[in-house]
């Protein structure tokens, strides 16, 4: 995992771009790599948010997230 700051002081656009510029979803947004580098997927976190209006995100669906882009086995 890498954290990849991006503010108004510093926007990283080398990184933004190498990482297919994932600002455009808004911010925090997941980017996953293949490990030669390669984006293979990119999503904003609204969808791991728990339900019932909270604004933290769900354990199962981040689980379930880190599950389906981990490299099978």
């Amino acid at each position: 995992m890498v954290y990849v700051n991006y503010s108004k002081e510093n926007k990283n656009p080398a990184a933004m771009e190498r990482l297919g510029n994932p600002e455009k979803l808004g911010f925090p947004a997941l980017v996953v790599l293949s490990p030669s580098l390669e984006v293979l997927h990119t999503q904003e976190t609204s969808a791991l948010e728990a339900e019932g209006g909270a604004v933290a995100h769900d354990p199962a669906k981040v689980l379930a997230f880190l599950r389906e882009w981990a490299p099978k086995r």
